[in-house]
């Protein structure tokens, strides 16, 4: 008698980089919910940010066993070269990001890796995300809103396997006006995450021409800089279910104009590198006419930032920068408002 042979499927292995920063419970909680999972990953790199004291590699081997293992940083370098740096300690087919207060649900891993089976041809996935704690009603709303306006521009597709699928120049053009939290949640192929990482690098080259650039936090929106590249340069998908689980109950203190005034410089400067890159690159080409329409309303909010707090001089540079890039009539009648006097409610700010 003859049997048939079956082939073995080869599953891919999958990695987990945890930034982390003087937060010990969180992580222990975030590395409760990996080891829960339905499809464990072939690693857990914990990536310590300068921690005081410093994360104790074998308190968690002894609570989690060796898969778990630490990559210390004495000093703090920030969130976004902490990610870079866990991803180059990665070793598996699969990566995936959790921050330290955050949690994954039960089959998180397991739906992204049957995604990648399933599509060979993807190279993102992204997990949709649900708040937990006290403010994640707010979240919640916030979120929808905002997610429903990104898939709505994109003319995003939902099929029958839970995915929203896209046409990734759509998807590109939407995620430029906003990045919803569901899109800063990837599990990507370990070549895409070092390919995306070479190409933010190149673009950040130019933040050595304005010295505004220089005292930025280097990550600062660095989740939603890496889906604008993932969405302009590979195959990506979303999954439907609540797979990323994120913590909503931190205060932040700071005000609210300063908040603005930091966004809209982080802003500026991402869309800027891709503006160098759809310059220079072949893959960009077709993206650089939405490119140039951002990268003008980016120097126009950051003039129009600069001008609530009194800045003048610097705001009339920005708001000329901007008509320069992509000229709006709008920008004209603000540039020629900066030539009158301020008005009572517009300097309460400065």
């Amino acid at each position: 008698i003859t049997r048939p042979v079956t082939k073995a499927i080869l599953m891919l292995s999958i990695s987990v980089v945890i930034p982390t920063h003087n937060r010990p419970d969180f992580l222990i909680e975030a590395i409760e919910s990996i080891n829960g999972q339905s499809y464990l990953p072939c690693e857990i790199i914990v990536v310590d940010d300068g921690s005081v004291p410093p994360v104790n590699e074998d308190a968690l081997i002894a609570l989690f066993g060796s898969t778990v293992r630490v990559v210390r940083n004495d000093r703090s370098i920030g969130i976004g070269q902490v990610r870079k740096l866990g991803v180059n300690h990665a070793t598996g087919d699969l990566v995936a990001q959790l921050d330290d207060d955050d949690r994954f649900a039960e089959h998180a891993l397991q739906q992204a890796v049957n995604t990648f089976q399933g599509t060979p041809d993807i190279d993102v996935v992204f997990l949709n995300v649900k708040g937990f704690g006290p403010k994640s009603d707010h979240f919640a709303q916030a979120q929808s809103s905002s997610l429903n306006q990104v898939l709505e521009t994109a003319q995003a597709e939902r099929d029958q396997s839970g995915l929203t699928v896209f046409q990734n120049q759509k998807l590109f053009e939407a995620l430029l006006n906003s990045v919803p939290s569901a899109f800063q949640h990837p599990v990507a192929r370990r070549g895409t995450w070092e390919t995306i990482y070479r190409l933010m690098d190149l673009a950040r080259e130019s933040d050595l021409d304005d010295p505004e650039l220089e005292n930025l936090r280097a990550d600062q929106l660095n989740e939603c800089e890496w889906a604008l590249y993932a969405a302009g340069t590979t195959n990506v998908v979303l999954l439907n279910d609540y797979l990323y689980l994120a913590r909503c109950g931190h205060d932040r203190f700071y005000s609210v104009t300063r908040a603005k005034n930091s966004q809209a410089l982080a802003s500026y400067r991402m869309k800027r590198g891709l503006m160098k890159l759809a310059s220079s690159r072949d893959q960009f080409a077709s993206l650089k006419p939405a490119i140039q329409f951002a990268y003008g309303k980016a120097l126009f909010n950051l003039g129009y930032q600069k001008f609530r707090v009194g800045q003048i001089c610097e705001s009339r540079s920005r708001v000329k920068q901007a008509m320069s890039v992509d000229f709006r009539v709008r920008y004209l009648r603000f540039l020629l408002r900066t030539y009158l006097p301020l008005r009572r409610d517009e300097d309460s700010d400065s």
